[in-house]
């Protein structure tokens, strides 16, 4: 038997007293029937208009054109979905800045608010390298943070990709095509203008094999004259090799990164000629730029400087032995590269991605091509290894310096939530100086350039009003990283490299390890920082630094103080 409710439904949508399910006058009709006009013609048009505005609403394209920015922002992330790129796609490169705005389905949304730049930090151009499997995650995370004061940001990847993430931020193809571009570019690329140097002898390389190109490099190299910090193109001190890099050549990513070095140099230099440091770093490296500013303010940028984290390698351009080849900056710590530098690498550089394109790293490529062009590693910028950091600053794999008010430059391999924990710790900088206004009055500009404004004449410090200003230290990484989740107790680990409080090193003796615990923790003097206790021998150990990092060590325990990792003389 046909329900009841149907026939109500459609005979007698005003109908008050029929049941809805079975009958009845305590029924009521369900709310959309009685809504329906009577007749039948207008119900037609109203349930054809309803139809249509539920498959609009459903249609995900339809809701991009009509969704504000709320919508847009919740979808960020996905929508960022590179466009292939294929042999016979067109493709001027690198287009300039002003020509790339997106014109996706984000094209409408407003760009975040943002505050201006730091006009200190408007000579420096970064290029972060990147790739389209990792861009949309990454790059909206470090352009939140370090490079939301920077103004000229270019993202060197493996895909032609218009707005990155709701960034705003373009990601350039490098990678393809980057040695057919070398050969038939030769001395002239992008701009139309002939280059420095006897590259220039044949336009865009017309006629030039890759003999001819190396040639002509080998030549221009050899006239190039030695800079003022290099007699002849040596260092005049022998760099120490670092940290030996781990081959992984065998994948895919590792290739294409290594193809983004030199390559994303010439894009970075030919969009940015006027820049006084190009600086080239990984999408999960994160710069300090306040410290960076202080680092690289006293330096010449006409001279050819570079440098970073050192390291040696081998497997390279016949180097079988590390520290047998030139000391190379590690692409996660970041590659600093003065003006003077860029100039002189600029003219081999086409010859440079020819002949070390089998290197299975890109950052020694890079070193290599510096030493073709008379530049070696600069040691004496990069004076420790605490200034530009290959490891992110946890506990685990970082060794914590004595000194906690040295000032970090670089991390790396942070994840997207690492990168959010050193912006509140550059924040919690910001505050702890603009607390002290009075400080900024005694800081001079021969004593603090990197607070003014090159040539402004102004008494008052640039960095005193700026929002980006944030001279963070190891104390204030060390609160954000290493505090909120230490826990009081670590059983089995151990921790290397830190100065014992007591004179014997073996430690002294106690009777268990909530006892060892309280000596460290009851320290009248508050110098102890980290405690270890070994089961077995008794013995504790008390440490007033926080030790190279924490290891595995069977039978002991071990665990740090809070609040006692302190910069007590911060300075500007």
């Amino acid at each position: 038997m046909e329900p009841r409710h149907r026939k109500i439904y459609l005979d007698h949508p005003l109908r008050k007293h029929a049941s809805v399910h079975g009958g009845g006058a305590g029924g009521a009709l369900p709310f959309a029937s009685r809504l329906l006009p009577r007749r039948p013609s207008l119900r037609l048009a109203v349930v054809v208009a309803a139809l249509f505005l539920l498959a609009r609403f459903f249609n995900p394209n339809s809701r991009h054109e009509d969704a504000g920015p709320a919508v847009v922002a919740a979808e960020a992330d996905p929508a960022v979905v590179p466009s292939p790129v294929t042999k016979d796609t067109p493709r001027a490169y690198p287009p300039p800045i002003h020509h790339l705005r997106s014109t996706g389905p984000h094209a409408h949304a407003p760009a975040p608010r943002r505050a201006p730049a730091d006009p200190r930090w408007s000579r420096y151009a970064v290029g972060v390298k990147s790739g389209v499997g990792v861009a949309a995650t990454r790059i909206p995370a470090i352009h939140g943070a370090y490079l939301r004061g920077v103004e000229r940001v270019m993202v060197l990847g493996d895909a032609d990709v218009e707005d990155v993430g709701g960034t705003g931020l373009r990601m350039y193809d490098v990678v393809s095509d980057a040695v057919r571009e070398a050969l038939l570019s030769g001395a002239e690329r992008y701009r139309g203008k002939g280059r420095r140097g006897k590259l220039g002898a044949k336009r865009r390389g017309e006629g030039m094999t890759a003999a001819d190109l190396k040639a002509a490099g080998d030549a221009a190299a050899r006239d190039l004259p030695p800079g003022p910090d290099f007699a002849g193109g040596k260092h005049d001190t022998a760099p120490a090799p670092a940290v030996a890099p781990v081959s992984t050549k065998d994948t895919d990513g590792w290739r294409n990164d290594a193809n983004k070095f030199l390559p994303g140099l010439r894009a970075l230099y030919d969009e940015h000629p006027d820049a006084d440091w190009y600086i080239l770093v990984d999408d999960d490296t994160y710069l300090a730029m306040e410290n960076v500013h202080r680092a690289l303010s006293p330096l010449d940028a006409s001279h050819p400087h570079y440098f970073g984290a050192g390291a040696s390698f081998a497997g390279c351009d016949g180097v079988t032995r590390f520290g047998d080849g030139p000391t190379f900056a590690h692409g996660g710590a970041g590659i600093f590269i003065s003006r003077g530098a860029a100039e002189r690498i600029d003219a081999i550089l086409d010859v440079c991605i020819l002949n070390y394109a089998t290197c299975w790293v890109g950052d020694v490529r890079m070193a290599l091509c510096m030493r073709d062009a008379g530049i070696l590693f600069n040691d004496r910028v990069a004076t420790n290894t605490t200034q530009f950091v290959t490891v992110p600053p946890t506990p685990d794999e970082f060794h914590y310096p004595d000194d906690a008010c040295a000032r970090p430059a670089s991390f790396h391999h942070l994840s997207p939530a690492a990168v959010a924990l050193m912006r509140a710790a550059e924040d919690a900088a910001h505050a702890a100086v603009q607390a002290h206004p009075e400080a900024f009055a005694r800081a001079s500009r021969d004593a603090a350039p990197h607070l003014y404004l090159p040539g402004d004449t102004d008494a008052a410090p640039a960095a005193l009003d700026s929002v980006h200003y944030a001279p963070v230290v190891m104390a204030d990484v060390w609160r954000a990283f290493v505090e909120p989740g230490e826990p009081l107790v670590r059983a089995n680990t151990g921790r290397t490299g830190a100065a014992p409080m007591e004179r014997d090193e073996a430690g002294t003796l106690a009777a268990s390890l909530d006892e060892c615990r309280a000596r460290c923790h009851g320290d009248p003097a508050r110098r102890c920082l980290v405690w270890e206790y070994d089961a077995q021998s008794r013995r504790c150990h008390r440490y007033a630094t926080p030790g190279a990092k924490v290891v595995e060590r069977k039978g002991s325990f071990s665990g740090m103080v809070p609040g006692r990792y302190v910069c007590r003389h911060r300075s500007l």
